[in-house]
């Protein structure tokens, strides 16, 4: 297992893969369901524009993945050359989630981390991301610019009602 902290993958230049699939291992072929599931991750990777190096990393993760026993999940999150996070997750994720990016996805790793929250707060202030000022997807930025600023993202008890979307709640600290 691969895991790179999360102040560790901002720091790096992307653009990065991030993929999220089922890596359960509880029926008779298994191990054929895994190696398709596999396939079909790789060739929405190279359609999304996936390097080769980068396709290389992954199948050597894929090929040594954890065999776990009964539901769960793995995310896979590269670089131009390098696995960076290889982490089995408690559950399958609900659905296979494949992305290039300038940034990691980092949204459903966050989710799948315990304690588990209904919600997220990201404390973090607009001098703190000098030099990013390309657009990103909001669950991309949201998480990349709590840790570029130096904040932590901090599971809070309670309960946030978000129809579609992705929600978090930002505070800009005014301390001098």
């Amino acid at each position: 297992m691969v895991k790179t902290t999360f102040r560790e993958l901002i720091d790096r230049a992307g653009p990065f893969a991030s993929v999220y699939f089922d890596s359960t291992r509880d029926t008779e072929d298994a191990a054929r369901q895994l190696d398709l599931r596999c396939r079909s991750v790789r060739d929405k990777l190279s359609a999304a524009g996936a390097t080769d190096r980068m396709l290389g990393a992954l199948d050597i993760a894929f090929a040594a993945g954890p065999a776990a026993l009964g539901p769960s999940g793995r995310a896979l999150i590269a670089d131009t050359a390098t696995v960076l996070v290889d982490e089995q997750i408690p559950e399958p994720p609900p659905r296979e989630t494949v992305r290039v990016s300038s940034l990691p996805f980092l949204l459903p790793l966050i989710e799948q981390r315990s304690p588990r929250a209904p919600h997220t707060q990201v404390a973090t202030s607009a001098h703190d991301l000098v030099g990013r000022t390309e657009p990103h997807r909001a669950d991309e930025a949201v998480p990349a610019a709590a840790v570029a600023g130096g904040s932590d993202i901090v599971p809070l008890d309670g309960q946030l009602t978000l129809p579609d979307g992705v929600g978090a709640l930002l505070r800009y600290r005014t301390e001098n």
